[in-house]
């Protein structure tokens, strides 16, 4: 499985991903894979989470929004 399949599995599955999970699953450069996602047409989101250790940086993060279903 290459990076962009496991980065766009883990987004598929509901994950929200960014530099420090990426390593975590063996993805070095998450910002140019999910870049290749996106231009591929790839619905992936991008937001900010604080960073714990020092509460100042925003750490950048990925995610795919799940489709909301129209109450009836």
């Amino acid at each position: 499985m290459t990076q962009k399949e496991k980065v766009l599995k883990c987004l598929l599955e509901g994950q929200v991903l960014d530099d420090y999970s990426g390593l975590s699953i063996g993805v070095g450069a998450i910002r140019s894979r999910v870049s290749e996602l996106i231009s591929e047409g790839h619905p992936i989101k991008k937001g900010w989470r604080k960073n714990i250790i020092n509460n100042r940086n925003n750490i950048r993060t990925y995610f795919i929004e799940k489709e909301k279903k129209n109450a009836q």
